[in-house]
């Protein structure tokens, strides 16, 4: 019975084996149809944009800084033993956490106070009307030979995968719009090929637009000025990452400088890498590792524009 025991023991463990080095010949035959793939070309490559949401606008008040120098107050724990002490930790984390999620919420609900005076316009707009509307002018691309189209699923495409989740912003005092663009571009063949994969590029862009003086001109002929700049922010900041990801873009500083810009009608200073800087915006990678375009301070006062 022992012997039997045994035999019954041992072949369980050499089936076992069996099943897993046939798992193994299994995902090695997988990960050997996949072809090896001539690189793309970037720097004359073409870039299908995909806007992720085709039908509404995301669309948010400007926020307020947070005061990062303000701290709390210490927490005293009770004593007793561990378990005790854990508890307490686990409460206090708790409570903190739905204190923040509420004054998060607050500070939001708001912000959002600005767009009441624009609401109509941006329930009536959609990232597909945008888009149509949106021309990508050779001019602003780095090589005449690189295209950008947009993605069109009833036709197969082949090039750089370009995923746009724009937000637009409304600065506090209405003077101007910013569009937050989180940009990813794969190469096509891949996505077909293996479905999900890691981005060859990930990166958020700012683009802001240039104050107006007059705030009464968003709503002007129907809203149509509304509309143009936040098309004009579209394009910007995909014409922006793609720049950044074919190289074109000129080389940031080693160095890290100050940057002055100008937001909510003051002078705004942030530390960055300076890239590149036109007649009334300054392009620069932000500690955080973010492409951000931003209006210069008191551009209008230089003679060149």
């Amino acid at each position: 019975m022992l012997k039997l025991t045994v035999f019954v023991g041992l072949f369980s463990i050499l089936c076992g084996c069996a099943a897993q080095t046939q798992n193994k010949v299994e995902s090695l035959s997988e990960e050997a149809v996949i072809p090896t793939l001539t690189p793309l070309e970037t720097t004359e490559g073409t870039y299908w944009v995909d806007v992720s949401h085709q039908k509404g606008l995301s669309f948010v008040g400007q926020r307020k800084p947070n005061k990062s120098n303000s701290r709390g107050g210490s927490m005293m724990y009770p004593g007793g033993n561990a378990g005790t002490f854990l508890a307490a930790i686990a409460i206090h984390a708790a409570f903190q956490s739905s204190a923040t999620a509420t004054k998060n919420q607050a500070e939001m609900t708001e912000a959002n106070k600005v767009l009441v005076p624009y609401q109509a316009i941006i329930e009536q707009l959609s990232l597909s009307d945008l888009m149509s509307s949106t021309q990508f002018f050779g001019w602003e691309l780095g090589h005449p030979r690189l295209n950008v189209k947009l993605v069109d699923e009833s036709v197969p495409f082949n090039g750089w995968h370009t995923l746009v989740n724009p937000v637009f912003i409304m600065s506090r005092n209405q003077d101007s719009i910013i569009i937050k663009s989180e940009i990813s571009i794969i190469d096509s063949r891949l996505n077909s090929i293996m479905g999900a994969n890691e981005p060859s590029y990930s990166r958020t862009i700012y683009v802001h637009e240039s104050p107006i003086h007059d705030k009464t001109q968003w709503l002007a002929e129907g809203g149509e000025y509304f509309e143009t700049i936040v098309a004009s922010l579209l394009r910007s900041s995909i014409v922006l990452g793609i720049n950044d990801f074919s190289g074109f873009l000129p080389e940031k500083e080693a160095v890290a400088s100050t940057i002055r810009y100008a937001e909510n009608g003051t002078k705004k200073v942030e530390r960055g890498y300076f890239i590149q800087q036109s007649c009334s915006h300054t392009v620069f990678e932000s500690l955080q590792g973010d492409i951000k375009s931003v209006p210069r301070f008191n551009y209008q006062n230089n003679e060149r524009c």
